[in-house]
C-alpha cells in the first residue's frame, strides 16, 4: 500500500494545479493526441464532380481567360465537360456530346487557341470539335480516314495550325496519317504523311513537335510506334518537312546509328529547344540534333519497372525532368545527358502526369499523390494525398496559373484550386 501511494503522488506530480491538461515531459501524449502535420497546400475551392460513385476521370485542366475548362475522360457514364470561374470554382456550363471520349488522359486532346475557343478530341465525329467559351459548337471538323473504324486520335496545335494525328489502333486493314490544317480553314485538310500496316507491325504515330529551319520550313518531329505479334515492338524516330512535304531523316530502333536505339517507346509529344529534339522512350530519354538526325545523348533508366509509357518530359533550369510508372523522378543534364539525381518515391505508384514548374520546384500528380519536388536535387519537398478527398486518385495531371501560382487539377471526385503555402 505505501509503495502505491507513492506512485500515486509520484505520477500527480508531473502536474502543476493550474495546467493539468498541459503536455509534460514524464507523461507522453497518448496515440489520440499525436499533433498532425499542417499541409502544404490551401484549398482556395472545390467543385464536386456529379457522379463521384464511379470515381470519374477528368482529364488535365485548361485554363482559358479568366476560366478553367476541366474535360472528362469518363463521358460514356455522361460525366460532361465544364467550364468553371477560374477564381470562385463556379459553374459557367457544362457540355455533353453523348459519343464523345477523349482519348488522351495527359492533355493531348484539349487544347487553348487564343483564349477564345477550345479545341478538342470527339470520336462521334472521328474528329475535332471547336467549342467557344460560352460553351457553344463553332465547328466540327471530320477526319475520319478510316472509313469510320474505330480508331484513337490525338493532335498538337501549332500557333494556329492543328497536326492531327490518325491512328490506326491496331488493325492491320488501316492506315495512320499525320494531318495539317488551320483554325479559320479547317476545310482544307492536308494529308501529309501516311503509313500503311507492315508485317509484322501495327503502325501509331504520336502528336508531333515543330522547329522551323534557318529558311522558315517547319520541321515536325515524332515517332512511329510499332506493335508486333508476341510483344515484339519497333520504334521509328521521324523529321519530315511540313513545307516541302518530304521526309527529313528517319532513325530506326534496329539500326545501330551506332548503337541500337531503344526498342520501346511512348505516346509523349517531344520537347523541342534550339535546334534539339528530346524525345522520351519507354526506357530512355533521347537528345537528337533536328538538322541532322544525328543521336547527341541517350540515357537509360536503371531497369525495366521505370518505365517511361505514359510519362511527360519536362525542361527547366537546364536539366531534362522525367517521372517513371513506379513513381521514380530523374534528372539529367540537357547538353550532355548526364545523370544529376533520381529520387525514389513510393513503389508502382504510377506518374503520367502534366507538372507545373515554379521557383525551383516541379510539382506533379502520381495517383494518390500530389508531389513536389526539387529541381536542384530532386529531393521530394513534400508528399500528400489529395486535399479533398482521402481516397482521391490524381490520375490526369495539373495546370499552374502563372501568375498566382494556384494549381487547378481533380481527384476524380473532386476539381480543385489549390494555393501553395510558403
Amino acid at each position: 500500500m505505501i509503495i502505491g501511494l507513492y506512485l500515486s503522488l509520484l505520477v500527480l506530480g508531473c502536474f502543476k494545479e493550474e495546467d493539468l491538461h498541459k503536455q509534460t515531459d514524464c507523461c507522453p501524449p497518448t496515440e489520440k493526441e499525436e499533433v498532425k502535420l499542417e499541409s502544404p497546400v490551401e484549398i482556395i475551392w472545390k467543385q464536386a464532380i456529379e457522379d463521384t460513385t464511379r470515381r470519374s476521370s477528368m482529364g488535365t485542366p485548361l485554363l482559358i481567360g479568366d476560366g478553367v475548362f476541366v474535360p472528362s475522360n469518363e463521358t460514356t457514364f455522361l460525366v460532361k465537360h465544364k467550364m468553371l470561374d477560374k477564381k470562385t470554382g463556379a459553374l459557367r456550363w457544362e457540355w455533353l456530346d453523348p459519343l464523345d471520349r477523349l482519348v488522351s488522359d495527359t492533355g493531348d486532346g484539349v487544347r487553348n487557341y487564343l483564349d477564345q475557343y477550345i479545341l478538342m478530341i470527339t470520336n462521334s465525329d472521328r474528329g475535332i470539335t471547336v467549342l467557344n467559351t460560352q460553351g457553344e459548337v463553332v465547328w466540327r471538323a471530320h477526319l475520319d480516314r478510316n472509313q469510320n473504324q474505330y480508331s484513337s486520335n490525338s493532335f498538337n496545335l501549332l500557333g494556329d495550325t492543328v497536326y492531327y494525328v490518325h491512328k490506326n489502333s491496331y488493325n492491320r486493314s488501316t492506315k495512320s496519317h499525320l494531318i495539317r490544317f488551320t483554325i479559320d480553314n479547317w476545310q482544307e485538310i492536308d494529308t501529309l504523311f501516311t503509313l500503311e500496316w507492315q508485317y509484322p507491325y501495327f503502325v501509331v504515330f504520336t502528336p508531333p513537335a515543330v522547329w522551323k529551319n534557318g529558311v522558315g520550313d517547319e520541321i515536325l518531329i515524332f515517332q512511329d510506334r510499332k506493335f508486333g505479334q508476341r510483344h515484339s515492338e519497333r520504334v521509328e524516330y521521324l523529321a519530315y518537312n511540313a513545307t516541302q512535304k518530304q521526309l527529313l531523316w528517319k532513325q530506326d530502333s534496329l539500326h545501330e546509328m551506332p548503337r541500337q536505339l531503344p526498342l520501346h517507346s511512348t505516346l509523349s509529344i517531344p520537347k523541342v529547344k534550339g535546334d534539339l529534339a528530346y524525345i522520351m522512350s519507354g526506357l530512355s530519354v533521347l537528345c537528337f540534333h533536328i538538322p541532322t538526325g544525328a543521336l547527341i545523348w541517350e540515357s537509360e533508366l536503371d531497369n525495366k519497372s521505370d518505365a517511361l509509357w505514359s510519362s511527360t518530359l519536362e525542361m527547366v533550369d537546364g536539366k531534362v525532368i522525367v517521372m517513371s510508372q513506379i513513381g521514380t523522378s530523374y534528372g539529367f543534364d540537357e547538353k550532355t545527358g548526364k545523370r544529376i539525381w533520381r529520387t525514389t518515391g513510393k513503389t508502382f505508384i504510377k506518374c503520367k502526369s502534366s507538372a507545373a514548374y515554379r521557383d525551383g520546384v516541379l510539382y506533379y500528380t502520381c495517383e494518390q499523390e500530389l508531389r513536389a519536388i526539387s529541381t536542384t536535387n530532386g529531393e521530394i519537398l513534400w508528399s500528400i494525398p489529395s486535399p479533398a478527398h482521402p481516397y482521391g486518385k490524381m490520375y490526369n495531371g495539373l495546370v499552374m496559373d502563372p501568375e498566382t501560382g494556384y494549381l487547378y487539377l481533380s481527384d476524380g471526385r473532386f476539381i480543385m484550386c489549390l494555393k501553395v503555402k510558403k
